[in-house]
C-alpha cells in the first residue's frame, strides 16, 4: 500500500506557526474541510489529491488546499 507525506499546520492553542508531518495511506479515512468520512485515494500527476465519498463520487482537491484543511 502506497503512503504519501503531507505537511499540515498544527491545530490547537499557541500552535499557529508550527507544522506537523502526517502520512496517509491509500484507502485511509480522512476529514477535509466540511466533508467527513472521505477515503484518500492518492495524488494524480497534476498535483491534485483524489478523495472519494461513500457513494463513490470522486473529489479532486489541489494539494496546498488539502494540506491546509485536512484533519
Amino acid at each position: 500500500m502506497k503512503t504519501y507525506d503531507f505537511v499540515i499546520p498544527a491545530k490547537g492553542k499557541g500552535r499557529s506557526n508550527k507544522t506537523v508531518t502526517i502520512s496517509l495511506s491509500v484507502g485511509q479515512k480522512v476529514r477535509y474541510y466540511l466533508f467527513s468520512n472521505l477515503t484518500f485515494e492518492g495524488i494524480d500527476e497534476e498535483g491534485y489529491v483524489i478523495l472519494k465519498d461513500k457513494s463513490g463520487n470522486e473529489k479532486r482537491v489541489y494539494r496546498n488546499l488539502f494540506e491546509k484543511y485536512v484533519e
